[in-house]
């Protein structure tokens, strides 16, 4: 469960990570630099998961705190205490080729499947107590939306645990206000741009 969560938990730089996967430096996502508009579904064995926002509304507040400016600082900011987040897109945090970095510190790895103008797939494998398996497609709707749809499988305990997770992105608009562009992290676990 443990590398489920971190490859799963945060929805923006799973998200990132899925939608840009393995792209090198040529190809970037045919979608649009700004701000943008997430809602996340999450299940665990058939049962739906508690949103983001019950997570942080049941931490100290210090904590959540702390958390919420985290995320800030990698460009997300949850909205409402749900599982809407808001991140920001900037052409160079598109145009990246180092997205594949992303879950790196935890011992992932990720393959493209496949890549056109309207679909990406891709295979993500990370080490770890328990392994885990993802697999995931990235649908466009044009350069304004997006369905991501990822799939993971781990066994924890002898027992198979199944992960189903649906994102759809949303374009907001070109300004980002006060939010800063979302960075992948970089092999290492750094997240500087």
């Amino acid at each position: 469960m443990a590398t489920t969560a971190r490859l799963l938990s945060i929805p923006a730089l799973l998200l990132l990570a899925a939608a840009h996967g393995a792209a090198p430096a040529q190809s970037r996502p045919p979608i649009k630099a700004g701000l943008w508009e997430v809602k996340q579904t999450r299940e665990m064995n058939g049962q739906k998961m508690p949103d983001m926002g019950e997570h942080l509304k049941n931490m100290p507040p210090e904590a959540r705190k702390r958390m919420e400016e985290q995320m800030r600082q990698r460009g997300v900011e949850m909205g409402g205490g749900s599982t809407t987040a808001k991140l920001c897109l900037s052409e160079e945090s598109l145009s990246r080729d180092d997205w594949t970095s992303a879950g790196a510190e935890h011992g992932c790895k990720t393959e493209i499947l496949s890549r056109s103008a309207t679909a990406w797939k891709w295979r993500s494998t990370c080490g770890g107590q328990p392994p885990t398996v993802a697999e995931g497609e990235t649908r466009f709707q044009g350069d304004t939306g997006y369905t991501t749809v990822i799939d993971a499988t781990s066994n924890r305990q002898g027992q198979p645990h199944r992960m189903h997770m649906e994102m759809q992105g949303k374009w907001l608009g070109a300004d980002c206000g006060k939010l800063k562009p979302i960075v992948p992290p970089k092999a290492g676990g750094t997240n500087k741009p």
